[in-house]
């Protein structure tokens, strides 16, 4: 990595695994000008396509995922703004988890939607509930 400032190298300070095992934090330094920063690293499914209902392909995006898993927790009312958006990404993680482990290139929407529903079932009892009325029900 480079230095946002200068562009010079960064080294890597200190580094830690986060608790699920799925990102990892790093303490990073400028060589030339000291400058501190932090970076999190996570993996992330590649070239991964949706395949949606209609037939058309999409290219999967972390971005949509995390919006209706996020509706469903606000409808769901038991939790705080930051405090479901830490779950949503935990949540995601371990879909995303789920894909990579598949190795598959191309997953339905249904598919897709079967993952979440079993990671979120596994989180949250009501939001699972509020997720398969709104999303598996259609």
């Amino acid at each position: 990595m480079r230095c946002p400032i200068c562009d010079q190298k960064l080294s890597v300070k200190n580094s830690r695994e986060s608790v699920t095992g799925h990102k990892v934090w790093r303490r990073r330094m400028c060589q030339s000008c000291n400058t501190v920063f932090s970076s999190y690293e996570r993996l992330r499914p590649e070239n991964v396509t949706v395949i949606k209902a209609s037939g058309k392909r999409r290219r999967y995006k972390r971005e949509k995922l995390f919006g209706s898993i996020f509706k469903t927790g606000i409808i769901t009312r038991e939790l705080d703004f930051g405090n479901l958006a830490i779950i949503t990404e935990k949540i995601i993680d371990d879909i995303e988890m789920e894909i990579i482990l598949s190795m598959k290139k191309e997953i339905s929407t249904k598919e897709l939607r079967g993952k979440a529903s079993k990671v979120i079932k596994a989180h949250n009892k009501q939001m699972h509930i509020n997720y398969k009325s709104y999303y598996i029900n259609e």
